[in-house]
């Protein structure tokens, strides 16, 4: 029996795929809770439709982060924190400070975002990944001075 997956199913395949699976299976498993529906012409239409749907909304996503990746890039951002004379800092600087010091220049980021080999101990400059979605990295500074 064909079917089309409205909902990724482990082993079988991927939402909107067209499949070829047993018609028990469809019957009693896939149709029932809701995984999939008969790969009719309409259907198949349908599904078509989405998929132009989803391709457009992802191309304009893509499109947003490749310019906040351009803004992000071309920014830096300094963090005050407290050291001692040898410029050790009380503490560390984190993913979550950086984005703060981000949101302040108005740049909205997420912790997960932010990719930093280890924390930041010392005063200097430090260069660190921002991941804006899996296939999209940029690299960006932070200046850490002391208060």
């Amino acid at each position: 029996m064909e079917v089309i997956l409205k909902k990724d199913v482990e082993t079988v395949g991927k939402r909107g795929e067209v499949i070829q699976v047993k018609g028990g299976y469809a019957r009693n498993f896939l149709i029932p809770n809701g995984l999939a529906v008969p790969a009719s012409k309409l259907a198949k239409e349908e599904i078509e439709r989405q998929r132009e749907r989803e391709q457009k909304r992802e191309e304009k996503e893509r499109q947003e982060f490749q310019e906040l990746a351009a803004r992000l890039e071309k920014s830096s951002c300094t963090i005050a924190a407290q050291a001692n004379e040898e410029g050790h800092l009380f503490g560390s600087v984190t993913e979550a400070d950086i984005v703060a010091a981000f949101r302040e220049e108005g740049l909205t980021l997420q912790a997960e975002q932010v990719v930093l080999e280890a924390p930041i101990k010392e005063i200097g400059v430090y260069g660190f990944r921002i991941r804006l979605r899996p296939d999209m990295e940029v690299t960006s500074k932070v200046w850490v001075v002391k208060e």
